[in-house]
C-alpha cells in the first residue's frame, strides 16, 4: 500500500469513528484515483408534460343515453349509462357501443343487437364520422322485418350521434367491409345522420 493509499485509509476510519461518537457526520473521502461520490439528491429534470399530467388524473364519468327499441310503441327509448369520459371521441364510442350489447335494464327495452353480435372495432374520422364495425353475426341475427332493422340501425347511430359531440354520422361495417344493408330494407352505404323522430 503506497503512502497516499495509506492515509486516506486512515481518514477514512477517522471519519467513521467520529461518526460513531455522535459528532456530525462527516463526508468520506474518496480514495485516490477513485471518482467522488455526489451527495443530495438528483434534482427532477424538469416539469412533467401535458401528457403525463393528463394520464396521472383520473378520468371522470360522463352520462349517456343509449337507445333501445321499445317493446310495443315502434319507437326508441333512451336507458341513462355513465362512461369514462375519455378524451378520444372513439374510446367514448367503444364504451357505448358495448354497453349497447349488453342490452336495457329497463322493462319495456329489448335488445338494440342480438345476443353473439360483437363488436370489432369503432373508428372516428376528423370529418366527423364514426365507423362502427361488427362481427358477422349481426347480418344473420337482426329481424326480417323493415321495423326491426331500422330499430336496430337507429339504435347504433342515434346512440353515437347523440352523445358524442365530434360525431355527426355514423356507419354500420361489417367484418371491416362496408355493409349494403342488414335484411334487405336499409341501404347503408353512407353515413347516416340521428333519426329523432323514432325517439320516443
Amino acid at each position: 500500500m503506497t503512502c497516499n493509499r495509506r492515509r486516506a485509509a486512515v481518514l477514512v476510519l477517522l471519519a467513521a469513528l467520529l461518526s460513531g461518537c455522535g459528532g456530525e457526520q462527516a463526508e468520506p473521502v474518496p480514495a485516490e484515483g477513485e471518482p467522488e461520490a455526489v451527495s443530495g439528491e438528483a434534482e427532477p429534470s424538469g416539469d412533467a408534460t401535458p401528457v403525463e399530467e393528463a394520464a396521472a388524473r383520473p378520468l371522470e364519468y360522463r352520462k349517456v343515453t343509449l337507445y333501445f327499441p321499445s317493446a310495443g310503441s315502434g319507437k326508441l327509448i333512451g336507458e341513462s349509462r355513465d362512461i369514462f369520459n375519455s378524451p378520444a371521441p372513439a374510446d367514448r364510442a367503444k364504451q357505448i357501443l358495448s354497453d349497447l350489447l349488453e342490452g336495457p335494464d329497463r322493462r319495456g327495452a329489448l335488445r338494440a343487437l342480438p345476443r353473439g353480435v360483437r363488436l370489432r372495432q369503432v373508428y372516428v374520422t376528423d370529418g366527423g364520422i364514426a365507423f362502427a364495425d361488427f362481427s358477422a353475426d349481426l347480418k344473420f341475427a337482426v329481424g326480417g322485418g323493415s321495423m326491426d332493422e331500422i330499430l336496430t340501425v337507429y339504435s347504433i347511430v342515434n346512440s353515437l350521434v347523440l352523445n358524442i359531440d365530434e360525431v355527426s354520422k355514423a356507419a354500420i361495417l361489417v367484418e371491416g367491409e362496408e355493409c349494403e344493408t342488414l335484411s334487405g330494407h336499409m341501404d347503408l352505404r353512407r353515413p347516416l345522420p340521428a333519426n329523432r323522430r323514432l325517439m320516443r
